[in-house]
């Protein structure tokens, strides 16, 4: 399918109809998506030398796709590189860039970049949240998982029913069952239903 994509958008240019950054970026999702990583950074700079500015939106896939493709150094690399290029990194960049680091236990890292991301005024949502949640707790870091947590609630930030099965799920791992059972029993009195992923780890 990429390959396909990729003859299109070369008889685009050669029929004089340029393509531009989002089909480009399509492309390189493919090629992400399968793996192909040096494909899509290939299909990046073919972009570059035809002219065409790369987007935020350009280098979050290949970012994305480093990290999923454990290419870690390429995806710091990308990374650097935006405000270079006059971009600014959004939160899903950094969302992206701190799930790809804290799977590789790199949680310090992780920290420091979370601490830039808010010196720049870049300021979590939901899903960094979970992401923290769950890359502490998963490198061993459970009582600073936990106090994310309780400071989230402290804060007026209610955590969701996927961070509490975040917490659950590592407690039951943990062998710490009478934390999981408090936590699971506290659902109702948030005003959150348990789901499936819910009961199964409480299981």
């Amino acid at each position: 399918m990429a390959k396909e994509a990729e003859v299109v958008l070369e008889v685009m240019v050669q029929r004089g109809v340029g393509p531009n950054a989002v089909k480009y970026g399509t492309l390189m999702d493919d090629y992400c998506l399968q793996g192909h990583m040096d494909r899509a950074i290939e299909v990046f700079h073919s972009m570059v030398d035809k002219g065409i500015e790369p987007s935020t939106l350009s280098y979050n896939i290949l970012i994305n796709g480093c990290c999923k493709n454990m290419k870690f150094e390429e995806a710091i690399n990308l990374f650097c590189e935006m405000p270079c290029k006059g971009l600014k990194p959004t939160i899903d960049t950094y969302n992206t860039m701190l799930r790809g680091l804290f799977g590789v236990g790199r949680c310090f890292t992780a920290q420091g970049l979370l601490n830039d991301m808010q010196a720049k005024g870049q300021r979590p949502d939901f899903y960094t949240y979970c992401v923290l949640l769950d890359g502490l707790s998963k490198n061993g870091h459970i009582d600073e998982a936990l106090l994310l947590f309780q400071e989230l609630e402290c804060s007026g930030i209610n955590p969701d029913i996927t961070m509490h099965n975040i917490l659950i799920d590592r407690f039951c791992k943990d062998g710490k069952l009478e934390m999981a059972k408090n936590l699971f029993r506290k659902l109702s009195t948030k005003g959150l239903q348990p789901n499936v992923r819910t009961i199964w780890k409480y299981l």
